[in-house]
């Protein structure tokens, strides 16, 4: 199982570096030992539009996810999400029954008129913010015969992880409430941690108390959330400094900082060494 998932990790990571696709799939369902290989690799859902309206709006995403479950068929598909952010979702399908999805998305239509008052109110963004973020999607299109040959070889390596699990879960169905709580922690901080979460954000999602909430957490992690947060921060902080020119303040602002040199004093208390100083070292 390990080696599937870490087969699908690395492939993932050709698709988005070496083919510039931003290439993710629904893991919610995932057993937790996974979602958090996955989390710590960083195979998520991740563009600055859509992280800016997840913080407010991460109902309708997950909405949207059950939305392409259910309409998904037998062949890949192109369209675009309820904010407007235009993709390509090929199926996963086990037993003549669709499992899983794999999205290739970022993208947005020039013709799109997007209604940035309804979706700033859905998500309590500011309309300025929502547009300055839209304009940063990408126009410039594949074609589906290209992104299908490179797509394909993940979707059978899906085929095969959701066979694998379905095997398992006939020996872990007596999963504990606690567990299934923990999980849909990791997955909101997975999903929203570049925004200025707030414990509240995370009660309200999950149902629960502030208390209980925390209570949970430090019970399955020996980190309190905002450590955790700002170590998610730090490891996809490290791919940017690696494989983007974006200035190391730049950075800091997409993953949430108050500011640079707030982001620096982290990094260098989790890495040894500075933003700068690690990226002089690996880009060489």
């Amino acid at each position: 199982m390990n080696n599937i998932l870490a087969n699908i990790v690395n492939y993932i990571n050709v698709l988005n570096n070496d083919y510039n696709l931003q290439v993710s799939f629904n893991y919610t369902a995932f057993p937790l030992a996974d979602i958090l290989f996955l989390q710590k690799k960083n195979i998520l859902h991740a563009n600055s539009f859509c992280s800016c309206i997840k913080k407010r709006g991460m109902k309708y995403c997950l909405l949207q996810k059950s939305h392409l479950i259910n309409k998904c068929k037998n062949q890949p598909f192109f369209g675009s999400c309820f904010a407007g952010v235009a993709e390509y979702v090929f199926p996963v399908i086990l037993n003549e029954k669709t499992v899983n999805f794999v999205s290739i998305s970022g993208y947005r239509l020039a013709s799109e008129k997007l209604d940035f008052e309804k979706l700033s109110k859905r998500c309590d963004v500011p309309v300025l913010k929502l547009k300055q973020e839209y304009e940063k999607l990408n126009v410039k299109i594949p074609k589906l015969d290209g992104v299908s040959s490179l797509i394909f070889p993940l979707v059978a390596m899906l085929e095969l992880y959701h066979q694998q699990i379905a095997i398992q879960s006939e020996y872990t169905k007596n999963v504990s409430h606690e567990n299934e709580l923990y999980a849909s922690i990791i997955n909101y901080l997975a999903e929203n941690y570049r925004n200025n979460i707030t414990l509240y954000d995370i009660s309200l999602f999950c149902h629960y108390s502030q208390s209980y909430i925390c209570h949970i957490f430090k019970k399955f992690n020996n980190k309190s959330i905002l450590q955790y947060i700002i170590d998610l921060k730090i490891n996809e902080s490290i791919n940017q400094l690696i494989y983007s020119n974006k200035k190391i303040s730049a950075i800091a602002y997409d993953l949430g900082f108050s500011d640079s040199n707030y982001f620096t004093n982290q990094f260098k208390k989790r890495i040894g060494i500075s933003p700068k100083e690690y990226r002089n070292q690996h880009k060489q």
